[in-house]
């Protein structure tokens, strides 16, 4: 791993495997593809989760808005990027079914692994604890148009329906609002999955300090030097514990506005689920 996958045997995939990528939970996951195996333009990106507390492999910015939404749920537990469907061979079985071509690796006659660009774990408060997996997809209405990659797709479907068990979504950009995803890139810039305990002891507490600071009223970054003199903030970060507050669900925050310090912030807690957004085909 760590190179372009070109010429790739059985053999290499074989060693993959034995080496854990692809599998385990949460922290411990290890995904089947990281950046330095594909291709990019440059809106890759590694990323720590502050649910699993791990470094995320996301190839596109399509991949960084669904993983931030999902690190947003209340409803997703763990969030797993670049999932394989395996057992390997069970893909080339559908897309024999379909009587369609399996993908292979360039320079190579190997089959390729293929995988979800995501599988996200439910948990107990969702109404389906079924896990959800989701392809992303830019520009849906001409990318629809390209045959081959509607075989692919609906492989990955029939692999999650009938061999992952799980639920499955293709998510497309037009399903995300610009704005919202660039707040929720700012609120989750900062912050750690190890923060001091009393950043998420001050959160329930932060509403009621800032609506005495009239805080609709002003630029945040006003606010926030008004925060570092109050004494319950004493030794913490105000622009942290505002983003820790916000991210909790504590904050009822416009995320449709812009949320920066140069701005009024409005309240109107305008938030939507990744387990909710449409299915596009």
């Amino acid at each position: 791993m760590g190179k372009r996958r070109t010429g790739v045997t059985v053999r290499d995939i074989n060693r993959w495997l034995a080496q854990g990528f692809g599998s385990g939970v949460e922290g411990l996951y290890k995904p089947w593809l990281r950046v330095s195996d594909v291709p990019s333009k440059g809106r890759s990106r590694r990323v720590r989760g502050l649910k699993s507390g791990r470094v995320h492999h996301l190839l596109s910015d399509l991949e960084y808005a669904i993983f931030l939404m999902a690190e947003y749920s209340t409803l997703i537990v763990d969030i797993r990027e670049q999932f394989p469907l395996l057992p390997y061979g069970s893909t080339e079985v559908i897309a024999a079914d379909m009587g369609v071509r399996h993908p292979i690796y360039p320079e190579s006659v190997t089959p390729v692994v293929m995988s979800h660009d995501f599988v996200l774990t439910m948990s107990d408060k969702a109404t389906d604890q079924t896990p959800l997996a989701i392809s992303a997809k830019y520009q849906w209405n001409e990318a629809a148009k390209n045959k081959r990659m509607l075989e692919k797709l609906e492989i990955e479907r029939r692999f999650a329906t009938k061999v992952g068990r799980t639920n499955w979504k293709l998510v497309t950009d037009a399903n995300f609002d610009p704005m919202v995803v660039s707040n929720l890139d700012w609120l989750h810039y900062g912050m750690r999955h190890d923060l001091p305990k009393e950043y998420r002891q001050i959160a329930p507490c932060l509403l009621p300090l800032l609506r005495g600071l009239d805080y609709q009223e002003r630029r945040l970054s006003a606010v926030l030097t008004d925060l570092e003199k109050i004494p319950d903030l004493r030794g913490l970060s105000p622009t942290i514990a505002f983003k820790v507050a916000a991210w909790m669900g504590h904050l009822p925050l416009d995320l449709a506005s812009e949320i920066r310090p140069r701005k009024i912030v409005k309240e109107m807690h305008a938030t939507r689920d990744i387990a909710e957004l449409p299915h596009v085909a």
